[in-house]
């Protein structure tokens, strides 16, 4: 009761199921190297590109402090986040009496993703941005990365 797909009726050589085995083995080990190698890239594009956003933003909120140093008549003291960047300066208190509202807008350059509130900015690891009042710099840990690789822009002096 021999059948064309029976395997007794075509019977395979060890040698050809060893080739067979061999050449599975290998598809499979290929197969796993491509989607690593598809992984790490991906990860890597995306850590560049978060450094990428950081810095645009990073200089957004340089931009922002600036401004807010030259148009208030208080000393500057951020806190972390800078949560002043993002609420309302009277006309009354600011130097140029034309002044008045926030130096940056929540959500306004990175989409609804909840990063830029009116409680201060985080940048894309959750982090918040920090100001260093010994060195007037703003900087992004870029998620807890060495020292060395922080992002980091001057701001100036309030007296700059």
């Amino acid at each position: 009761m021999d059948t064309i797909f029976s395997y007794t009726a075509f019977p395979i050589p060890k040698r050809v199921k060893g080739a067979i085995l061999t050449m599975e083995t290998a598809f499979y080990i290929i197969f796993i190297a491509i989607i690593a190698a598809i992984a790490i890239s991906t990860l890597v594009d995306t850590d560049a590109a978060k450094r990428t956003t950081s810095n645009q933003e990073i200089e957004q909120i340089r931009t922002a402090a600036v401004q807010y140093k030259a148009f208030s008549i208080n000393q500057v003291a951020f806190t972390d986040g800078f949560p002043e960047l993002f609420g309302y300066i009277e006309a009354n208190e600011a130097v140029d009496a034309h002044r008045h509202g926030p130096f940056l807008e929540p959500n306004s350059s990175n989409g609804q993703d909840g990063r830029w509130t009116t409680a201060g900015a985080k940048d894309l690891w959750g982090n918040p941005y920090y100001y260093d009042a010994a060195t007037n710099e703003i900087y992004c840990t870029c998620g807890n990365a060495d020292e060395a690789d922080w992002l980091r822009v001057y701001i100036g002096g309030y007296n700059d």
